[in-house]
């Protein structure tokens, strides 16, 4: 289990796996036997913890006393069985998982599990692949997103979007503390007019009062043709006398 753990070699390699193929010294193992055809599944060399190397190294020293012991040739097989190698772990393991409360567990699960936890560590998934010895798209279907990065720039592309979003939406006299040319200008009219600056705007059909500065009151728009026309005075009043006196005597009629 612990050389499953710490190398996510598949089950089959690791049965395979002979202790001349064991660099202690450089802290490596090498699970592509000699004469094996490459397959899609490769088994790369890997380097190995001294943590593990310590145990195989202890482990190896346990097989020298027993075959020597029972007079018996060593075996060269790291995982054996009364000196001879081991063709399949998988009723011993799963008696052992269910003992220990685990159910529909497989060896491979093991090597999903050391995947899983070098991604969550923040390994580089080719790097992972390359580990484990298949293919950086099978690392990305699989593990990707138990990394610490995954979806990270997808995150950070929609926060810098509705940021973007909550700034135009914001109000004009919010914005960096300074307010329109059109703000500055209802707010310096004087209260009640309307009309503020409609000499300056004669060419145009209508003035908008914007309703933030009027409060709840509704908008009102006063076209050229509506405006109030001013009472008359002066000669107006005199040729209204006139017109009156000219019509008296149609009205008398």
């Amino acid at each position: 289990m612990e050389i499953a753990l710490e190398t996510g070699s598949r089950p089959s390699a690791i049965l395979d796996l002979t202790w001349s193929r064991i660099d202690f010294k450089q802290c490596r193992i090498d699970f592509n036997p000699v004469g094996r055809k490459r397959t899609a599944k490769a088994r790369p060399t890997i380097p190995i913890s001294p943590a593990l190397r310590d145990r195989l190294l202890a482990a190896r020293e346990h097989d020298k006393k027993n075959a020597k012991r029972k007079k018996r040739p060593l075996c060269d097989y790291v995982i054996a069985y009364a000196g001879y190698p081991v063709g399949s772990i998988k009723k011993a393991f799963r008696a052992t998982a269910v003992e220990a409360g685990f159910l529909d567990v497989t060896p491979y699960v093991l090597r999903h599990t050391a995947a899983t936890w070098m991604a969550q560590d923040g390994v580089a998934l080719w790097d992972i692949a390359a580990y484990l010895g298949t293919s950086l798209k099978m690392v990305e279907e699989h593990y990707a997103h138990h990394h610490p990065d995954h979806m990270k720039k997808a995150v950070k592309a929609i926060a810098k979007a509705v940021a973007a979003v909550n700034k135009k939406a914001e109000p004009l006299s919010l914005r960096k503390g300074r307010k329109s040319r059109k703000e500055m200008r209802l707010l310096a009219a004087p209260e009640g007019n309307l009309e503020a600056g409609a000499g300056r705007n004669a060419g145009s059909e209508s003035i908008v009062v914007d309703q933030r500065q009027l409060g709840s009151a509704p908008q009102m728009h006063h076209s050229n043709a509506e405006r109030p026309v001013a009472p008359q005075r002066g000669g107006d009043k005199k040729r209204n006398e006139i017109n009156t006196e000219s019509n008296g005597g149609r009205d008398r009629d």
